[in-house]
């Protein structure tokens, strides 16, 4: 499953990013429009992204770093724990014992 499959899976939602000269947030929503998590990236002079900054649940906003910045999107992301370590083969995390 993919990150966006996964969230999906525990009620969230990936909203579109607020972006201003100095930053961009994205944030992660439960069903009833709450911020879960927040990631944000602090811009450059150049308006790169320079820093990085995780509001609210860590876990799930490091989830959203690595969805938008992965260089290939895994397909074997656990649905509890949000690592890139699901084995279809098993049906279970090979990092976690969240099941």
């Amino acid at each position: 499953m993919t990150y966006l499959e996964a969230w999906e899976y525990n009620g969230l939602a990936l909203t579109e990013p607020e972006e201003s000269d100095a930053e961009i947030r994205y944030h992660l929503e439960n069903r009833v429009g709450q911020h879960v998590a927040t990631l944000v990236l602090d811009l450059d002079m150049n308006g790169i992204p320079a820093v990085c900054r995780h509001y609210g649940n860590d876990q799930l906003a490091r989830s959203i770093y690595n969805y938008l910045y992965a260089r290939e999107q895994s397909q074997n992301v656990c649905p509890y724990c949000f690592s890139e370590s699901w084995d279809d083969a098993l049906n279970a995390c090979d990092s976690c014992c969240c099941q």
